[in-house]
């Protein structure tokens, strides 16, 4: 179902990409900001800038990270924009086929099944880094879970800033306002999404 955004907010999506994969995958969050105005191309790019200085130093070297796009909530259709930078990671590693990702959760202070969401990372786990059963190391899931939280944390630095929340759907309930996430965890068992794959 699709998530309402509402004024001064927005979806963010960075597409990724690897040298051996023809399909983009997307890394998607939601993104509150002091004023609708806030949401540009240059904040594309400076999000993007920020995801680089951190999670993009777990990112294969063989996979690049953008463009950014925002889709922007006002008055009417969406705004959509589209950032002009693209970043390669700068991790060698020989990484996870593009289906085991890491799976990220974002935890906030509303209750429910509302309160909690997630977002799949692909291409960020050296082989090496997971063993058989699937479960991550403890030295790399450590790097992960700083690396997701520094990116959180510096969305918030920028100028202008931006607060990563989670967009809600509607529901058989009252349609609550995005909640602040508060702090992003990394599931120690990959996750695994099929469509992926590329054919």
């Amino acid at each position: 179902m699709t998530v309402q955004i509402p004024i001064n907010f927005a979806e963010c999506i960075i597409a990724i990409t690897h040298s051996l994969q023809s399909h983009v995958a997307s890394v998607t969050f939601g993104l509150a900001a002091t004023s609708a105005a806030d949401f540009d191309t240059a904040a594309c790019n400076a999000i993007l800038g920020e995801w680089t200085a951190t999670i993009g130093t777990r990112m294969d070297t063989s996979s690049v990270a953008g463009p950014v796009s925002l889709i922007v909530g006002q008055d009417g259709p969406p705004l959509s924009l589209v950032g002009t930078d693209t970043d390669p990671g700068s991790h060698t590693i020989t990484s996870l086929p593009p289906n085991c990702a890491a799976l990220v959760t974002k935890a906030t202070n509303t209750g429910g099944r509302r309160g909690r969401g997630r977002m799949f990372i692909p291409w960020c786990l050296d082989s090496a880094d997971v063993n058989e059963g699937g479960f991550i190391g403890a030295t790399p899931l450590g790097l992960l879970v700083a690396q997701v939280n520094n990116f959180r944390d510096n969305l918030s630095g920028l100028t202008p800033s931006f607060d990563m929340v989670l967009l809600h759907s509607p529901g058989a309930s009252e349609l609550p306002a995005p909640s602040p996430v508060t702090s992003l965890g990394v599931s120690s068992l990959i996750a695994t999404q099929r469509r992926r794959l590329g054919r």
